[in-house]
């Protein structure tokens, strides 16, 4: 039987760690011949050549997305040098984005899959060893043995809709020491969005999975002791019948306690009325992509909602918490290369009116935009000259366009990496002090009040920023490091004389 190994890269990124739900998609479209899944989330890359070295593969495939190209080409490099003979297959989003740079310049790799890759990999173990068969093989590129670059078409068919995934390995990633353990699933693939930064807009066309399907799934997840769930949807809200089947499934399986989703603000406000269903359901994590709270800036993200329809939906979560006990997750982009002065302020604007978990928020205030291949903002930057494209494979590093926003930037990352440790540190002593008995009242209480002010330091750091003049950055920069100081002899002598 034909022998096929599916590596997983593991991430500096700890939210790529998840269980490899495309891998498992996949092993199960292969069910016919002898599939593995090789996780280097535990194991490392001495024991993966030691494996590739001892059993000969006809195919691995790697999946990647481009934060880890380099790595995953690295890889490809040695196993090509193991097992000369073995077909080395790269999918995911970076070869979808990049396929033909892939197969011209980087010879470890034979094909690269474009799109989903259920149908593809199938008919590639049909035709190892054949590599003119390739030519039949849809949403393909690779290289012929006369280094011929050959690009099939992007064919999506419905064979593999029906597919469950292969969760026979997900117990690995299950966290003993926490109360959940969580399950990654996908309802539907694909986006309905084209945000201008997103890769996803690159991909595949929508696939909603029926409810047969998605119970399914579930079930699966459940057996295998699953009572929570991850619901991978880039918009869990943005399909109404499928929604609506998915919580009607959950109501059967009341071993799924809790479930974490992400959507958009338009779509919270669109799914009001169900909104309060999914909570009592047990829904305990909301991630909603924001991205801005400047008209002008959201409009270049392309995302189709206005400032006035993110806070609204802000409003509508904000109520809904009171009375439900859930994590609002809040995503922000607030550095752009085009992004202006007037447009951090709008957003910034919005945090310092409104009452916030700014400890939430706070590792969003240094985001800066990520340029992947191919998609709008990217092709804008190239086209204006504003990127580095030393390596065109990685996310490059680019220019800002305002100098004074370029100004506020590089005095925030300062910030970052020689106040904010000093604050986390602070936060942690205070956390001790508060449930330490021998604290009197008094003292506490003057505690609670630093606590709060650390919790906002930053966001009111970002908005001094924006309205001090340039010129006056690192004299603000020093006082502030002044004020941390003092709270640091303040709370070194409470915690001296308890």
């Amino acid at each position: 039987m034909r022998k096929v190994l599916l590596i997983n890269i593991n991430s500096d990124d700890t939210r790529n760690n998840s269980f490899p739900l495309g891998l498992a998609y996949l092993s199960a479209a292969l069910k016919d011949y002898d599939t593995e899944i090789f996780d280097l989330n535990f194991h490392s890359d001495d024991e993966l050549f030691k494996k590739v070295s001892q059993t000969h593969y006809d195919v691995i495939g790697i999946s990647c997305y481009t934060g880890v190209f380099s790595r995953a080409s690295q890889l490809a490099r040695t196993i090509k040098e193991i097992d000369v003979l073995c077909l080395v297959v790269i999918g995911g989003y970076h070869a979808t984005a990049e396929y033909r740079y892939i197969i011209e310049n980087h010879q470890e790799f034979d094909v690269a899959i474009i799109g989903r890759g259920e149908e593809p990999i199938t008919e590639i173990m049909k035709k190892v060893g054949d590599m003119d068969g390739l030519s039949h093989v849809p949403s393909i590129a690779y290289r012929t043995p006369k280094d011929k670059v050959i690009v099939n078409d992007c064919v999506q068919s419905s064979l593999f809709h029906n597919i469950v995934p292969d969760r026979s390995m997900e117990y690995l990633y299950y966290n003993e020491e926490e109360k959940e353990r969580i399950s990654c699933i996908a309802t539907m693939r694909g986006c309905y969005h084209r945000c201008t930064f997103c890769s996803i807009s690159k991909n595949d066309s929508i696939l909603i999975y029926d409810k047969n399907i998605i119970e399914k799934d579930i079930a699966n997840a459940v057996k295998n002791n699953a009572n929570s769930l991850y619901f991978v949807n880039p918009d869990f809200l943005a399909n109404q019948s499928c929604l609506e089947n998915t919580l009607n499934v959950l109501e059967k399986y009341p071993e799924i306690k809790t479930f974490k989703i992400s959507t958009r603000a338009d779509s919270i406000l669109k799914n009001f009325n169900t909104l309060e269903r999914i909570f009592k359901r047990g829904c305990n994590s909301i991630e909603v992509g924001i991205e801005s709270f400047s008209d002008s800036q959201l409009k270049r993200f392309n995302k189709g909602v206005t400032a006035e329809k993110n806070v609204e939906s802000y409003k509508v979560i904000m109520d809904l918490s009171k009375q439900f006990k859930f994590r609002y997750i809040h995503e922000i982009i607030p550095f752009d290369p085009w992004v202006t002065k007037k447009e951090l302020k709008d957003t910034f604007d919005f945090y310092m009116n409104n009452d916030f978990d700014y400890l939430e928020i706070e590792p969003w205030l240094f985001t800066r935009l990520m340029l992947y291949p191919k998609t709008a903002l990217r092709l804008k930057a190239e086209k204006e000259g504003i990127v580095n494209l030393g390596n065109s494979l990685e996310t490059p590093e680019w220019k800002f366009v305002n100098s004074n926003v370029a100004s506020i930037y590089s005095v925030l990352i300062k910030y970052k990496y020689l106040l904010l440790p000093k604050i986390i540190s602070l936060r942690r002593e205070i956390d001790v002090l508060l449930v330490n008995r021998e604290v009197p009242f008094t003292k506490k209480s003057i505690l609670f009040g630093i606590q709060d002010a650390l919790s906002k330091f930053t966001i009111g750091f970002v908005d001094k920023l924006l309205l001090y003049e340039t010129s006056q950055y690192e004299e603000l920069l020093k006082k502030e490091r002044i004020i941390i100081d003092n709270i640091s002899v303040k709370i070194r002598r409470m915690r001296n004389e308890t």
